[in-house]
């Protein structure tokens, strides 16, 4: 029996994995459809592996920094590499994706086993969850595009692994100092993530737990987070502006009591914040549960909870972006088959509980696979050739024809040359490149890109005329 179950989570496993080979691979470049944010980091990796410039260019020879960017650099220099390897290119970047996608998978399955290492009837929990992660609309839109969400969720999935073998198995130091480090990486992914693992570990460690790690060990913990933090700071910029990051939710500085009103109203009028507060909620309550039944919390479950806690609150005060409460949204599908199983238990017996929690889980999967394949960004830009049409459009443009690109980083990287100009504007407060738009008023660049945003009442091109349209973009030439 065992031998026949073995052989069967092996081909489940397999099957699991080539479906998330399959889905990621299919039209790479083109689903989603690339676009400003991903450009923005695209550039910084390009700049870095052709000139070593952490940075934009805003104008031939001319970089500034990238202390702004809200990435930072444990994707930036995977994606240089890369470009260094295989040459500058869409896929080239986001190859790199998938291999986050891939080791994210990886993560979650691992510390799923962890949860459940001496119940055999809970065997199949970690199955099912990988196929709940890999049926997840999000993890293509969010995992395919150059962003920050899915690598460091995948270091912090990698250091609550870290965190359980220390604390379960093998108590070796440089395994907590591994964990630290893991959740330094993440952290110096994203400010989303520096905010949420930084209190979170203050209060496992300090609070929750305080009792069950020496000083030591918190300390090499702490240890191993400053580290890629310090780097971080360095790379990005080499002083304190990049602390101004941590605004990245709100750049606009939108009224924090109008923010928290239209995201709370979100939880009650759109599908996918319901979604996520119902799979939080359940995760929350089978947490409770376990403990009334005198069930050890482990450590990491205190971590995640903690997290997902503080990232449901930080998100009522963001622009409200889905992507910003997509890692708890992750997490609370790792952990959805052992909390219905503590929720059924509370009146099934476990025979009936485990039935329950596979019909419940093999449910959810179906209806996020036809989400996935026919209500999400992913099926909506299947028909997408954008990164063909960009390749195609800016590929011919001679290198003695300057091009000005108006808030549109996204097609720099199709431009094979280097005689270009940049105009950025993430944000009311972000704003790069301002310097050269007087060139643009007396007609100084040769050709001008701008988008559908763009609008010649606001920013007359008296000196252009319109050369041609493609996708969503317009492409000017000089009279």
């Amino acid at each position: 029996m065992n031998s026949a179950f073995s052989r069967l989570s092996v081909l489940l496993i397999v099957l699991a994995f080539c479906v998330l080979g399959a889905l990621s691979f299919w039209r790479l470049t083109e689903i989603p459809a690339t676009w400003m944010d991903e450009g923005a980091i695209d550039q910084v990796a390009m700049n870095l592996a052709q000139k070593g410039i952490y940075g934009y260019q805003i104008a031939p020879g001319d970089f500034i920094s990238a202390e702004f960017l809200t990435t930072g650099y444990p994707v930036v220099y995977p994606i240089t590499l890369s470009f260094l390897l295989f040459g500058k290119s869409l896929f080239a970047a986001r190859f790199i994706m998938v291999v986050f996608m891939f080791l994210l998978s990886i993560s979650v399955y691992w510390y799923s086993t962890l949860l459940a290492p001496n119940r055999s009837s809970l065997r199949l929990f970690p199955i099912i969850t990988l196929f709940l992660l890999i049926s997840f609309a999000p993890l293509y839109g969010h995992g395919k595009n150059v962003l920050g969400e899915v690598p460091g969720l995948t270091f912090f999935v990698f250091s609550l692994v870290s965190l359980y073998i220390f604390e379960q198995k093998h108590r070796v130091e440089w395994l907590i100092f591994l964990s630290g480090i893991l959740s330094g990486l993440s952290m110096a992914t994203k400010p989303l993530y520096l905010i949420l693992i930084l209190p979170s570990s203050l209060c496992v460690f300090f609070l929750f737990r305080r009792k069950s790690f020496s000083l030591k060990e918190k300390g090499l913990f702490m240890l191993g987070m400053c580290i890629p933090l310090l780097w971080w700071i360095f790379a990005q910029s080499g002083d304190h502006s990049v602390l101004n990051t941590f605004f990245y939710g709100n750049p606009d500085q939108t009224s924090f009591i109008s923010l928290i009103t239209r995201n709370s109203a979100r939880f009650f009028t759109e599908i996918s914040p319901i979604y996520f507060l119902a799979l939080l909620l359940c995760w929350w309550l089978g947490m409770l549960l376990k403990g009334r039944k005198d069930s050890k919390i482990l450590t990491t479950e205190w971590f995640a909870f903690i997290f997902s806690f503080l990232n449901l609150i930080s998100f009522l005060t963001t622009r409200g972006f889905y992507r910003y409460f997509f890692p708890s949204e992750v997490l609370a599908l790792l952990f959805l088959p052992y909390a219905l199983y503590s929720i059924m238990q509370f009146r099934l017996n476990p025979t009936r509980s485990l039935l329950g929690v596979v019909f419940v889980t093999a449910v959810l999967i179906g209806i996020q696979s036809y989400q996935l394949f026919f209500h999400s960004w992913v099926s909506d830009s299947q028909h997408s050739a954008r990164a063909t049409i960009l390749s195609r459009e800016l590929g011919v443009l001679e290198p003695k024809r300057s091009v000005f690109f108006y808030n549109v980083p996204e097609a720099v990287l199709f431009l094979p040359h280097k005689n270009y100009y940049q105009y950025l504007r993430f944000a009311d407060t972000v704003e790069r490149g301002s310097d050269t738009l007087p060139l643009l008023e007396r007609g100084r660049v040769d050709l001008v890109l701008v988008d559908g945003r763009f609008s010649t009442s606001t920013f007359p091109l008296n000196h252009y005329k319109e050369k041609s349209r493609f996708d969503k973009y317009t492409l000017y030439e000089k009279k």
